[in-house]
This record gives C-alpha cells, structure tokens and sequence, in this order.
C-alpha cells in the first residue's frame, strides 16, 4: 500500500492559489466560471490553456468583460496576489515557486506538451494544501499528473462534469483518477469554491487538536474502516490521518468531528471516499531516475550475476497503480539483453488498495507518461493507442499484481529485491520496526532493499548494510530472521482496543471519573478484604493484580515477560498453568483445595479458584485466578471439594502436554506430507504442461506450414479461376456500358477490343479487329495522334492531354502503356471521356469569372471569409488591392483588424467577435490605412453561417467606398455653398417642381421673395406657384413649359405682379437646374 500523507509544501501562503487546466472548449468554460466569481474572495487564480505558439491571444481583454478583478499575462518573477487573475503567455511553460510565477521556453521538440501538469505540480509543492486545481474543458489527459500532486499534499481538486464540457477528454481523464473531490458545471463552482475556503478546518489549522483529543470518535471512524475495507489504521501517523479526514469534513460540509463520524455510519459511500483518500497512490514511471539508473548499474547486474539459472523473485511493497513495478522489469529486461542473459523473472506487485491493483493489471496509462518515459522505452515497451498507451505483453507476464497487506499477509519468501518506497514514512516507529523485520525475513542474503529518499532502516540497521545512502539502497546482512508473525498482527491490540476504545500513541490515556473512583475503591479494600487475585489472558500473560502477590508471584531477571510460567512460584506454576488452559479450552471453572506452597519462606495452603471473565463480542478473553489462604479447620471442611493432588495434576499437565506436542507433530507432518505432494503433483503438472506446450507448438507450427501450402496452392487455382470468370464479366460490361470510350492495342498497335464510345474519335468497325492503328483516321485536330501512341508503346511513359475534333467537341484522352508484371508492359490502352459539357462550362465560369473580376474592381468590391477553427482569413483580389498588401501577405483575424483606423479598431473587434459568438450580421463604414500608409473609407459587411446552431464560418463584402464618400463630402459642401448664395441674392428667387402639364409646386424660396411676398418658408413650400403668383394671361406658365421642354434659360423683360403688397415691375429669368427643377429670379425694374 503507498499510502500518501499530507506534506505541507516549500512556501507557507496566506491565500489560496487555484490553478485552472482549460484546452479546447475553454473560453466558455472559463468566462462562465467568472461571471458568477466574486471579486473579494481573496484567492489568486492562475489560468493555464493550451496555446498556438503563433497565436496572439484575447484572454485579457475578454476575461476583464467578465470580472472586476485585474487580469493579468503572467511574466517573469511576478508575485502571486489575491483577488487577481494570472494567465499564462504563449511559447511558454509556467511554474511557481515561493509564490511568484517562473516561465520557460516550451521546447518545441518535445511534443506533446502537457503545460497544465507542469504548473499543478510545481503549484501542490510550493503552496501545500493551499493548493486548489480545476480541470475545464478540453481533449486529451493533461492535468491527471498535476490533481494527483494536489490531492498528495492536501489540497482540492475541481472538475467541470462531462455533459457540461464542450470537450469531455480532459474531465473524463480527471474523473478516472478516483480523487476528484468535486464534480460540477462552471456555474456552481464559484459557490463550492467559497464555501470551502470558509469552511473553520480550511480557514483554522488549530482545529486539529479537536480530531486528536476526541478520543471516541477517532476509535469508532478506524473501527467503521476496517470493518468495511479491512484495513487498520490505528497506527498510521495521526497527522496524515487527521489531515485526510479534516480534508472529507471541508467537502462535505461538516464542522464538528462526531458529526462527521455520525455521517460515516450512514454513508457506506463516505467510508470508502475517506479510505481512499488515505491511499492516495502517488507514484510515476522511473521516480528518481538517478535511482533507478543505479539500481540498474549496480543491483540489477549484480542479482542477474549471482542468479545463475535460477529464478529472480522481486517484491513491489505498494505499488499503487503499477508503475514502480513495470519500470523494475523493463530496466531488467533491458539488463538482460544487454549482458545477453536470459532468466526467468517474476514480480510480486502488492498493495492494500484493490482498485489501485486493477488499474495495474490493465497496463494502461494515459499519454502524459511521455514527460516520465523516454521515446526510444515509449516505443519499444508500449503500445500507443488513443490518447493512453499500453504495456506490451513481454513486459506485464514478467509481473504478478495481487491484493496484500504487508502488515497482515505472510510476506514473500527468497526474495532478491524488495522495492518499498514511500510507505514507511507514512507509518508509526513500531509498525515500520516490523514491517523492516517482515522484509529482512524475505530477503535473500545479500537481498537488496530499495526505500524512498525519506526513509531509513531504523532500529534495524544491523540487519541491512547501506549501499547508496542518498537513494536508501540497503544489502540485507543475512542476519538471524525468526519471525513471530502473530506478534506482528497483533501489534496494534492492547489492553485498550480490547475496550474498543483507540489510544493516541502520542498522550497518555486519561480515565473518566467513574474509572477513577473505581481505582481509589480497589486501592482501599483490596489489601483488607479482597484475596490475592489475578487477571491473565490466553497467552498465559498477567495484565491485571489485585492484592499483594509479594511471595505467590516473582519479577524474573532478564528480559521483561509477564508469563505465568515465568512469574508464578515454582509450587504454583503447575497448578494454574494447568488449570488456565483447562479454563480456556473448557469454558468450566476450575477449583483447587489445600494446595501446598511456600509464601515467603512460611509453608501455606492454598485454595485456588479459576475462572472466564464475561467478555462482549471482539474483547480479548481473560481469567481470573483468586488465591486463598486455607485456614477453616479441617472438621469444617468439604469433603466434596477436591484435594490437590500434586502428582495428579503434574502427571496431568504432562499428559496435556505430550498429547498438544503429538498433535502438533501430527499437524507438522500431515501439512509437510501435503505440501511435498502439492508440491511434487504442480511440479509434475508443470512439467507434463510445458511439454503439452511444446508438443502443441510443434503440432500446431506443422499444421501451420500443411495449412499455408495448401492454402497458397489453392488460392493460385481459385485466383485464376475468380480472376478470368470477373475478367470476362468485366469486359463484357465495360464494353457494353461504359461512357468511357476505351481502345486495346497489342504490342504491334494493332487493335484488340474497344467500346463503342471510341468510334467518336476513331473511324472503326468490327472487322477493324486485328488491324494496326495507323492506318485508320482520326478526327482529333492539332495533335498527331499515331505519333503520340508510338512514343508511349517504345518509352513506356503515359500521355494525358484535353483534344479537341473536327465536329467540334472535346475529350479528355489518356494513353497508357498495358501493365503486365513488375516493370514488364505490352500493348497499349487508349481511353477518351466527353467533355464537351465541361468545357462549355468552365468557358461560361471563366467568362462569368472574368465579368465578376471586373465588375469587382471597377466597383472595388472584395470578398472574404473567417476559419473559425483558425481564425485565418480568406480574401479574394479585390481585398488585397484594398489593403495595398501583395497576394502572398499572410493574414488572419488580429492583423486584418490592424489595418483600421485606431479610432474605429473596437467597433469592428467588437463586430467580428459577436459574429464569432453569436451570429450577428454588421455592416459598417470605416477608416483603412493601407500598408502603404494610405488612408480610404471602407464598407465592411459580414454574415455568419450556422449549422445546427453552431457557427461553421464568417463572410461578407469587403468595399472600397473612398470616391463616393468623397463625393458625398463635395456635394455637402456644395450644397452648404449653393444655400449661402441662395440667402444672399437680394432679387427674390422661387424654385419649382413643374411637370409637363405646366403644374408646378414651390420647392423652396429665399428671404428676399419671403419679403417681397409677405409669406413664410414653410408655409408656402409644397403649395401651388400660381396660388402664390396669379397668372391671369398664362405668360409665366408659357415661359416656364418653354424652358422644362427646350433646358434653355428664357426671361420677361416686364411682368406687373397683382399681388397683396406687392407693387411694381420686374424683369423674371428662369432656368432649369440639371435635376429638373425650375429657377425664377425677380428683378425689380423701379
């Protein structure tokens, strides 16, 4: 098991810092994250996607749309801050250290790149469980590495769930790890984010103490562990523990321990969440290369070496998902073939952790195991399949995965190598003292024991001779290994789980008052009133006395035991030995009377009662053995109590004991008897099963080779058969329907077969069979046609070429030479196909194409279209005179939207960006300085195209409207001229709308005529020129259908006007203005 605990990273930070994966599919991704992410949370977010190394990205002006926080292109040594958004820059690798951000080149030769690891795992060691990572949207396993760094050293994990992402590869990849501590939509991460930053055991540490002295609680959530996963974890470091447990209490919400305890009972889920959680397997291919090259240099060669032909056994202690294992047995395999052995080796790989087994067995493993493994073992030991690769066969038979706990299982014996890294730091002094034993038990001597880089032997240093003191390698000293494994399994039971109650190894126990009251009771009347009593177990082991056992019990010298058989007086020790063991085996209480014994050199009798204790389910069982001093007179005595006979009870205890020993021995006998068999009856097994194998290879690689003759001479004869019957069918259809006229010619050009459609081209009938070529016409034009074929049939080399024909029609001919064998040709075939149709065609697109082409640039009209999926542009002719750029400018969204104006760059950024997004159409009107600085007036109209409401491009018209907008500038200022020196003229001035019929309407008139009239503007403009001037003769409407018909300006020399204050005669010219209108000016003659 390579359970992983919490480590705190290199930088202590106040705030927490997130990292956020994103790839394909993002952008969304991201912006909705921030809608709904306040700005005053006091996280710093570092944003890391998948960028184009040519690509200028838009993040930070679209990100800063979306949130009040200041956005920021992460740079070189630049502190991480709250309340700020980090992004990574193009054609670079990002990393933090001591909280500021660090950049390096991308390597562009090391493809692929997996950024969003590179940065999750340079954040999980800097900021410890300050750590939050956040995979979004994407394709690929990028970020799998990175979440499990974070969730090692005790930080958060995020996904975006599947049916919410845009691309699911990223959170499919993520989820498939197991550690994921939430899986939700962009919308409700903001929310969850929150509420666990402000949960009291993220945002308090001292809450820890809480976990520790609750006592009850802790001995109840290991009991619920190893009930369900039978895994005991009483003696794991209570750090490592308390910190994954606080950990599942921040997620789910809960703030009080015995609440979260409460949950477990009624979660069987939460159970195996927190169990895993505890075995968090963080481990890569080749971890700690320098290792593993020394293992290999020095190790390997050395165990290969001294093997002989013998098997080579390695143990993998904890090898989570595998990887540790398989790079073992390739740097073994590689060893091998390069001393140029063969021996047979098998690897024991084990952990607690039956999911982690599965996952090793499958030998699958995602495609960023390119950042661990090199190319050239990439290559050689997996198999590449999509987005994951796969151990070859030759590697996974070296190795055997199974289910085991160190702790609890018989270890493996004849071991070569154990490989047991980063287990032990996560295991208290007295259980790493008995692993160590179990290990040194296996090991071979000069077995090697490799450890991780923070471990060490520890009190077993004289069993393992160091070999490389950086790396932990160890030679096992071969030293006595006996091996009590029942004392190694009960390590963790004492007095205090057998109450079921757990006690921290690091406090002392501390009694309720109930106990001590209990205590003072005994300590008061045990000396007065109570006998000497004691308390024992199964084991013969003293764990509890009452009364003074001065005289009746011994300390004996040497090393400390608390056996009966060692403490007891040497008249008592038979008497309850015996009787113990009766109690135990019986269930029955016992009872001794006049037992002689001598207390404290004073010759007593004794009476000596024993019996069970009640226990309750899982207690230890325990007796108790009460000595009574015999002082009743001997007439008061029972004559139905049984005296104590010594030699009785030793001839007894002599008889039990041969009896145990004898079946003992029986059992030792009957299991070697079995095992010999067992044994001889696989080996033989074994045997009869390697020369099945081997006979069934032979068999089998004979019938191979029978079966491949028969099949090659078979398949010959059918193939000929198949091949003439479809051949003849062939024929007979192609000639008969084929649009593709077809000529056979053999190697003297002389005909063979052709289809009818030939005979357009050449003039044949049937009896032309068998007759050369050349002396039949043709009725292809400009080319010699005879001369072509010869040249083919004597070079070998086809001819294709569009021919034109006397009745004007046109065919696409092709004259190759006749295939035989490799490199071996006779005879020719000629085909033509009619493209007349075509070539009408293609004459009417080039013409309609030449057409559009002028049109396009008398009228500087231009075309273009946006590749969504490569924001590249296309532009036609036109577009590339606009901008005054050559044919061969490379261009794309960002640098087309360079060209405007800067005045003018935000409104066509924001056109183009809501046609991207959303569809909207534009048309806009705005400024384009060429590249050769000039500056032109453009209309810029755009169009997106969905398809099942998603946008697949963008297009539009692309115009060069300079001239007009120069034009209608002239006219304005025309127009602003002519209405000055239409106010200033002094004379009256009236303009018309005539028609033919001599109706006209008043379009305007100026001040002077408003004064002469005594009118208003807009009172008489649209009204009837002969309600305003009276024609009585009809001479003004004589003069003014004179000039509408002939264009020619005309006068009166004297007109008397009969108007309401208006007296005297004017001289009246008019002329027609080239729209139409009519102008008539009054000058006064007085």
């Amino acid at each position: 098991m390579n359970s992983v605990g919490i480590t705190e990273g290199g930088f202590e930070s106040s705030h927490y810092i997130v990292g956020i994966g994103a790839s394909a599919g993002g952008l969304e991704a991201i912006e909705e994250v921030f809608n709904s992410m306040p700005s005053n949370t006091g996280m710093a977010f570092v944003i890391i996607q998948h960028l184009s190394p040519d690509y200028k990205s838009l993040m930070v002006e679209l990100l800063s749309k979306r949130t009040k926080m200041e956005v920021l292109r992460a740079e070189e040594g630049m502190l991480v801050e709250p309340n700020k958004i980090y992004l990574i820059p193009p054609k670079n690798n990002l990393t933090i250290f001591h909280g500021k951000l660090l950049l390096s080149e991308h390597d562009n030769h090391r493809v692929p790149n997996f950024p969003i690891d590179i940065f999750l795992e340079s954040l999980a060691e800097d900021q410890g469980n300050k750590a939050i990572g956040i995979i979004l949207s994407g394709t690929g396993s990028d970020g799998m590495r990175g979440i499990k760094a974070i969730k090692e050293k005790g930080g958060m994990v995020m996904v975006q769930r599947e049916d919410s992402a845009k691309f699911d590869g990223m959170p499919k990849s993520a989820i498939s790890t197991g550690i994921v501590d939430y899986v939700l939509t962009t919308r409700e991460m903001p929310e969850q984010l929150i509420s666990f930053i402000e949960h009291p055991y993220a945002s308090n540490p001292a809450e820890t103490n809480v976990l520790l002295s609750d006592q009850k609680s802790m001995g109840k959530l290991f009991s619920l562990l190893r009930k369900k996963h039978k895994v005991d974890f009483t003696h794991y470091k209570m750090n490592t523990v308390v910190r994954r447990v606080e950990r599942r209490m921040v997620v789910n919400h809960i703030s009080e321990f015995r609440d979260y305890v409460g949950y477990l009972e009624n979660n069987p889920q939460e159970i195996t969440n927190l169990y895993k959680e505890l075995l968090i397997g963080v481990t890569h291919f080749f971890r700690d290369k320098d290792a593993f090259d020394y293992i290999a240099q020095k190790s390997i060669i050395d165990i290969i070496n001294k093997s002989g032909e013998k098997e080579i056994r390695i143990w993998v202690a904890g090898c989570s998902t595998g990887e540790e294992a398989y790079s073992l047995a390739i740097i073994l395999k590689e060893t091998m073939e390069m001393i140029g052995k063969h021996i047979y080796v098998k690897i024991f790989a084990t952990d607690v952790d039956e999911d982690a087994i599965l996952k090793a067995a499958s030998g699958r493993y995602p495609e960023a195991i390119v950042s661990d493994v090199n190319p050239e073992r990439l290559h050689k030991y997996f198999i590449a399949t999509d987005n994951e690769f796969r151990i070859s066969k030759e590697i996974r038979e070296m190795i055997v995965f199974a289910k085991h706990d160190v702790l609890m299982d018989p270890p493996f014996p004849n071991i070569d190598l154990i490989s047991c890294r980063n287990l032990l730091i996560y295991l208290q002094p007295v259980l790493q003292s008995r692993v160590l034993e179990l290990f040194n038990y296996s090991l071979k001597p000069g077995g090697i024991l490799f450890l991780g880089p923070s471990e060490t032997t520890g009190d077993m240093s004289d069993n393992f001779e160091p070999m490389n003191h950086k790396w932990k390698i160890y030679r096992s000293r071969g030293k006595a290994k006996t091996l009590d494994i029942q004392k190694i399994r009960n390590i963790t039971m004492d007095v205090s789980r057998a109450k079921n109650e757990y006690v921290p190894q690091t406090r002392t126990w501390k009694q309720t008052q109930d106990e001590k009251l209990l205590e003072r009771i005994m300590d008061t009347i045990q000396d007065e009133y109570l006998p000497v009593t004691i308390i024992a177990n199964e084991s013969m082991e003293i764990v509890y006395t009452i009364g003074d056992t001065e005289g009746y019990f011994k300390v004996p010298s040497g090393k400390m035991v608390f056996t009966i058989s060692r403490m007891a007086s040497n008249d008592l020790s038979i008497p309850i030995t015996t009787g113990l063991q009766k109690v135990f085996n019986t269930k029955e209480e016992v009872r001794y009377k006049n037992v002689k014994a001598s207390i404290k050199g004073e010759k007593k009798k004794l009476d000596i009662e024993i019996k069970l204790l009640p226990s309750r389910n899982n207690q230890t069982p325990l007796a108790a053995i009460i000595l009574k001093e015999n002082i009743i007179p001997v007439q008061d005595q029972n004559p139905d109590q049984n005296e104590y006979d010594m030699e009785e009870i030793v001839e007894q205890r002599i008889s039990d004991l041969e009896q145990e020993l004898q079946f003992t021995r029986e059992n030792l006998q009957a299991t070697i008897e079995e095992l010999e068999t067992s044994n001889e009856e696989l080996q033989a097994t074994n045997e009869e099963l390697f020369a099945s194998n081997e006979e069934l290879q032979a068999t089998n690689e004979e019938l191979q080779s029978v079966n491949e003759e028969l099949h090659t001479v078979n398949s010959e004869f059918q193939a000929k058969i198949i091949e003439l019957t479809e051949l003849n069918q062939d024929m007979e259809n192609l000639m008969a329907n084929t649009q593709i006229g077809t000529l056979f010619l053999d190697e003297n050009l002389e005909i063979r077969k052709y289809t009818t459609m030939i005979e357009k081209i050449f003039h044949l009938v049937d009896n032309d069979i068998g007759r050369p070529l050349e002396g039949i016409a043709n009725k292809v034009v400009d080319i010699d046609l005879i001369t072509i074929i010869k040249d083919v049939h004597e070079n070998n080399r086809s001819y294709e070429n569009e021919v034109h024909t006397k009745d004007d029609r046109w065919y696409f001919l092709k004259v190759l030479p006749y295939f035989i064998s490799n490199d071996k040709y006779s005879g020719i075939v000629l085909t033509v196909i009619d493209i007349t149709t075509l070539k009408k065609t293609q004459r009417t697109l080039e013409k309609k194409e030449m057409w559009q082409e002028e049109a396009a640039s008398i009228a500087k009209v231009g075309g273009w279209e946006i590749d969504t999926s490569t924001m590249k542009t296309i532009w036609t002719e036109e577009v590339y005179r606009i901008h005054e750029v050559e044919p061969d400018f490379d261009h794309d969204v960002h640098n087309g939207i360079d060209f405007y104006h800067p005045d003018d760059r935000p409104i066509i950024e924001n056109a183009v960006k809501n046609a991207l997004e959303k569809g909207n159409p534009f048309d806009l009107k705005l400024r384009l300085i060429t590249n050769k600085g000039k500056i032109k007036w453009v209309r810029a109209i755009g169009k997106a195209e969905k398809n099942e409401n998603k946008i697949v491009r963008v297009y539009g018209a692309f115009q060069d409207i300079t001239e007009q907008s120069n034009m209608i500038s002239e006219l304005e200022n025309a127009r602003n001229k002519y209405d000055v020196l239409y106010e200033m003229i002094t004379s009256p001035a009236i303009v018309c709308n005539c028609e033919s019929t001599g109706k006209c309407d008043i379009k305007e008139i100026n001040c002077a005529a408003e004064n002469i009239f005594s009118v208003k503007r807009e009172n008489v403009v649209g009204n009837k020129l002969f309600e305003l001037l009276p024609d009585k003769d009809g001479t003004l409407e004589e003069l003014i259908l004179s000039v509408k018909k002939n264009g020619l300006p005309s006068h009166i020399d004297s007109y008397t006007f009969d108007v309401e204050n208006t007296n005297g005669k004017y001289e009246i010219y008019m002329y027609m203005l080239p729209n139409g209108e009519i102008v008539i000016i009054f000058y006064s003659i007085d």
